[in-house]
């Protein structure tokens, strides 16, 4: 068994490893002043046709009288890894900016004086489809641009117009566990009265209903989030990030709480011993946990995979073992002892 120095560097090395880029955005507003090939934003279209890119770029101060050899132009990318113009064939790659503005699927030559406005529509594809903005100017020439992009999904409901098709239920279920936890701590704060007028109420019983109502709030605000979301397309990251560290704060505890019981405390003895252990074994999971929300905010913009198709996904799921062995260990111990 890890001691809690080990288990400390366990957690450590997690959080280290889990530092990559993400990000979810269906109403993009931004300012790019460097000249290339720079990725913008992505978004995942259904299947039907008729979703929307509303494009707005406008260069603040005129360079028509740049000496320009190619004019800015904004690309757009499918998903398909076989095609000329899909993702995996140009992102990433030894290509040259040109190179790459040249595979595009779809090319809009910007006006280097005044507004560009736009309104792309899609076609059907037979399946959903990610489609990648990017901005090119390839000529090393001073600049500024103000660009806005809004995406816009052709589906029968049009409070989901402004989500991504992999991000369509979130509202929905994100709503549902709020509900859920909401009944179950009206349920267990009756049981948690009846037990305390009875004289039978333990610290581990409070405890483990503070990480429950923690875990409520944190679902709550990320909710919050998602229902902005489909009104304005951009939500409220405050909520949502606010939701993302009480979620964690929730899991350390509860999994805090069930150490403690798989050790026998309220159960065999009321003495909590090892203090010093369970302040690493709490310190390392917090660790941990917050790999994983740096994960989300810190990956690649244009990573599409799921959180356990990556090196940190795999680190908590062997973590996770490591956990329930460590519990079976501990329950052990507490029956035999």
């Amino acid at each position: 068994m890890f001691t809690s120095r080990q288990f400390c560097f366990i957690g450590s090395i997690i959080l280290l490893l889990s530092c990559q880029k993400s990000c979810s955005a269906l109403f993009f507003d931004d300012e790019i002043s460097e000249p290339g090939w720079t990725f913008l934003e992505k978004f995942a279209f259904s299947e039907e046709a008729n979703s929307t890119v509303a494009i707005h770029v406008d260069f603040l101060g005129s360079i028509s009288n740049a000496n320009l050899t190619h004019s800015p132009t904004l690309l757009l990318y499918d998903d398909d890894q076989n095609l000329q113009g899909g993702w995996p064939t140009v992102y990433k790659s030894d290509k040259s900016c040109l190179e790459k503005s040249k595979e595009a699927k779809y090319r809009l030559p910007l006006e280097k004086v005044g507004p560009t406005m736009e309104l792309i529509r899609t076609t059907p594809s037979g399946r959903a489809v990610y489609w990648y903005i990017v901005f090119a100017f390839c000529d090393n020439v001073a600049f500024k641009a103000d660009i806005q992009l809004e995406f816009l999904n052709n589906v029968d409901e049009d409070w989901r117009a402004h989500l991504s098709f992999d991000e369509d239920s979130n509202t929905e279920v994100s709503g549902l566990f709020f509900f859920l936890y909401a009944v179950f701590i009206i349920a267990c704060g009756s049981f948690l009265g009846k037990l305390f007028s009875r004289g039978v109420l333990n610290a581990i019983h409070c405890l483990l209903f503070a990480t429950m109502v923690v875990q409520c709030l944190a679902v709550g605000l990320q909710f919050i989030h998602f229902v902005d979301m489909t009104r304005d397309g951009i939500g409220s990251m405050q909520h949502f990030e606010a939701g993302s560290i009480l979620l964690a704060v929730s899991q350390v505890g509860f999994l805090s709480c069930i150490q403690l019981l798989a050790r026998g405390w309220t159960v065999t003895t009321n003495k909590l011993s090892r203090k010093r252990f369970t302040i690493c074994y709490s310190l390392g999971l917090t660790g941990c946990y917050v790999g994983v929300v740096a994960a989300e905010q810190f990956r690649d913009k244009s990573a599409t995979n799921y959180m356990f198709d990556t090196v940190q996904g795999l680190l908590v799921i062997l973590l996770l073992f490591y956990l329930l062995i460590h519990f079976w260990i501990l329950t052990y111990r507490a029956w035999v002892y």
